[in-house]
């Protein structure tokens, strides 16, 4: 689990280290925690594009799903058989299927299929801090439309507020510029370790 610290006590145990502050820092800090969880609840808790919401993992981290009916018609189907039952209909005139169609058994969800949401800012400004943007310059997206935004569009990167002057940038290779790596979503929200997220080459401090 993350560790999250203010943001004022992230300078000052930085200065005292002589150590340099990567964007990775600033995305485990109290400030950025409470505006991601700001921007995910005023889009009720969904991404903006797809409409999915983020997949609940257990403390094992897995995930779980009640049975559609034609996995129950499958398990029941194979209960009869293993049990070699040749009708579907109990002694007393029952139907199986009837009968056993409030049965439940969690059905997990295969790590490829999880979702986890993102907040996305739709334009940078140079040196800006991640929570320091105006609400609607934020939306919430799962990790893939996330991925699919940076790899298919130029986020604008501004000098100032007044954004009036752009520049342009290359994205990080190993991200496509997002920032983060979906397939590692379970460890420190998937953040990509070559740019340490700062997505544009020319950002990243070595």
């Amino acid at each position: 689990m993350e560790k999250f610290i203010p943001y004022q006590t992230l300078l000052q145990e930085k200065k005292e280290k002589g150590e340099i502050i990567y964007y990775i820092d600033l995305l485990l800090t109290f400030e950025w925690r409470n505006k991601r969880d700001t921007i995910i609840a005023r889009d009720k808790k969904r991404c903006t594009s797809c409409k999915n919401e983020a997949t609940i993992l257990d403390r094992f981290g897995k995930a779980f799903r009640p049975p559609t009916k034609e996995e129950k018609r499958e398990y029941i189907d194979g209960f009869l058989k293993e049990m070699n039952v040749k009708e579907t209909k109990s002694i007393n005139g029952a139907d199986f299927y009837n009968f056993y169609k409030d049965l439940y058994f969690p059905v997990e969800i295969p790590f490829d299929e999880f979702i986890f949401l993102h907040v996305h800012h739709t334009y940078y400004i140079i040196d800006k801090l991640p929570w320091d943007y105006p609400q609607d310059a934020l939306i919430t997206l799962c990790h893939k439309f996330h991925k699919e935004i940076h790899l298919n569009n130029q986020i604008p990167v501004y000098l100032d507020d007044d954004k009036s002057e752009s520049i342009k940038l290359t994205v990080c290779n190993k991200c496509n510029g997002s920032g983060y790596i979906p397939e590692y979503n379970y460890y420190m929200n998937g953040i990509c370790f070559d740019c340490n997220g700062y997505k544009y080459n020319e950002l990243v401090i070595r």
